[in-house]
């Protein structure tokens, strides 16, 4: 979500220059005038700087400057398309965040996603952004394809989706589960586990158990097993062995014909 975070040293002039991702800078020391493509404005200590991408910008100070800035990718910031120049507010929660920011950078790197949640969000509640219940939607609903998509992948990660969304973790858990009434891990297995099913009823005794569940994103064999068993309520291998059989297969049609 966040990357190149640092304090620059004292700085004159900060040359134009455009990134591909937006740029946030909290200035900590100095004043001076921020120009961009649109505009020139004032800035002093406190105030924090948003530039969203491609976008021409340059800071000039006569006697020298001190800032922190980042480069982020965050889905809060995604429609940013004009820069501002906005304050801190009166408790100075911008500047605790960022120097934490700085702190934790490389070091702790869950910590470090989480502050950088509250960071975009605090940016964002600052420009006047307002996510509604269609961005969450969607933003379920893009989890839900990248999940069936990519569930044949073991080393696919859900929580990694989850942090990347620019939203809080458990606060889209719940609107997962609240929309779809799985959480995205129960999800994912489900998906994986369905995957299996069909690939007996459609190549029958083609395939061992082992490639069926490795080519359904499972490296454990066992957990397979359980999964599955949970959810259909015979193990895999007896299962192929009901249904991966013509007989079977015919047995299986009948039984999804007759069954409410």
């Amino acid at each position: 979500m966040v990357s190149h975070i640092g304090e620059s040293v004292t700085t004159v002039c900060t040359p134009p220059h455009t990134h591909h991702k937006v740029e946030i800078s909290y200035v900590t020391e100095g004043v001076g005038i921020f120009h961009t493509e649109l505009w020139d404005k004032p800035f002093e200590k406190g105030d924090i700087l948003v530039i969203p991408a491609y976008h021409t910008h340059a800071l000039l100070s006569e006697n020298g400057h001190t800032a922190i800035s980042m480069l982020t990718t965050s889905e809060l910031l995604y429609f940013v398309d004009k820069p501002y120049a906005l304050k801190d507010n009166e408790y100075r929660e911008g500047e605790q965040l960022v120097r934490m920011m700085c702190r934790y950078d490389g070091v702790e790197e869950e910590f470090m996603q989480k502050l950088s949640q509250a960071f975009m969000q605090f940016i964002a509640d600052r420009i006047g952004i307002k996510r509604t219940a269609v961005d969450v939607k969607t933003a379920v609903e893009k989890i839900m394809d990248e999940i069936n998509r990519h569930f044949s992948d073991p080393e696919f990660d859900v929580t990694a989706r989850l942090a990347a969304s620019g939203y809080a973790e458990n606060y889209l858990r719940d609107k997962f589960r609240e929309l779809t009434g799985k959480t995205p891990v129960r999800y994912l297995n489900d998906v994986r586990i369905t995957h299996a099913r069909d690939t007996i009823y459609v190549y029958k005794s083609d395939f061992p158990i082992s490639t069926i569940a490795l080519e359904s994103g499972f490296t454990d064999i066992s957990y397979f097993s359980r999964c599955f068993k949970k959810k259909f309520g015979t193990s895999p291998t007896e299962f192929q062995k009901q249904y991966g059989r013509k007989e079977g297969w015919k047995q299986m049609k009948e039984q999804k014909k007759h069954s409410p």
